[in-house]
């Protein structure tokens, strides 16, 4: 189950906004018999080039549904595995990449037993992968204590910047600093996190050129600027810093019903960010496919 105390507050948003357009969320599939939803970065939809790609694997908000990219995927069935225990190697359909990354909230209540369940799925994947990367969402409270048991993560990021291929990469991921209220730890959204400076400072000193890629729970609050929908339930002081330091991609999760890509170079004539949601439950706890995307790097 999910657990989320917002939701109902969600769906009256949802239900609100219905003039808006089903095709914002442009999610695109680059084959529909492939198992994971393609897409294409800003620069990447105009310019052919041949810099090598790299390529990211994405989930967010599984919720303890991760066991399903374990079995053969089809519509009927999608969601459940008896036990993990019995799955081998050659029934993995998590397509394979240079690096999975996972947005948070892969538990409903952070607790040890679900942050090792987490972790032997981790274990089973990641010959898959050159490494493993997460961020704790709102659900993961006790940031340190997933820190501690997710002993097949690669990078648990809690505010850390990192560098891939040899420096050609800096990405940075955050925590959900929860806001504490009577007995809810999922927190207000615009109180989540409001200091950002060390994710601001290490730019804009120098100590890193560019931010490649932002790793964040929450999406950044450009209702106004791009989409109402899109970003409902995003945070105002992360909006100001995805302004300065202006990453390649920012990727997210937390709104369960909001699933795919915008590019801010349709809205924002300073901003080239490419915008994903990749929340891989839904409100009805329906499973959906990996998020892929290619980094271009230079040889």
């Amino acid at each position: 189950m999910i657990v989320d105390e917002s939701s109902r507050g969600d769906l009256a948003i949802i239900e609100e906004e219905q003039e808006e357009k089903r095709d914002e969320i442009k999610t695109i599939t680059e084959n529909n018999i492939l198992h994971y939803e393609y897409i294409p970065l800003s620069h990447q939809r105009t310019n052919k080039n041949e810099k090598r790609k790299v390529r990211f694997v994405v989930l967010s908000d599984t919720h303890l549904c991760q066991d399903v990219f374990l079995q053969p995927l089809s519509n009927n069935n999608r969601k459940s595995l008896d036990s993990i225990d019995s799955i081998k190697n050659e029934d993995i359909f998590l397509p394979k990449g240079d690096y999975l990354i996972h947005t948070g909230d892969f538990t409903n209540w952070g607790l040890p037993n679900e942050i090792h369940q987490f972790n032997k799925f981790l274990g089973k994947i990641k010959h898959l992968f050159k490494a493993i990367i997460v961020i704790p969402g709102n659900h993961e409270f006790v940031a340190d204590l997933a820190s501690t048991l997710l002993t097949n993560c690669t990078y648990f990021l809690k505010n850390d910047f990192i560098q891939l291929e040899d420096g050609k990469i800096t990405i940075f991921g955050s925590r959900f600093k929860s806001f504490w209220s009577n007995f809810s730890f999922t927190g207000h959204d615009s109180e989540a996190q409001q200091d950002w400076s060390t994710l601001v400072k290490p730019i804009e000193s120098g100590k890193y050129g560019k931010v490649d890629i932002l790793l964040t729970h929450q999406p950044p609050d450009f209702k106004s600027e791009i989409s109402k929908r899109f970003f409902r339930r995003g945070s105002s002081s992360l909006r100001e810093a995805v302004l300065k330091v202006k990453p390649t991609v920012h990727v997210f999760g937390h709104n369960h019903d909001i699933f795919g890509v915008k590019y801010a170079s349709d809205f924002c004539n300073d901003l080239n960010t490419t915008f994903i949601s990749a929340c891989t439950v839904d409100s009805r706890e329906n499973v959906r496919k990996a998020v892929v995307f290619d980094y271009d790097i230079e040889e």
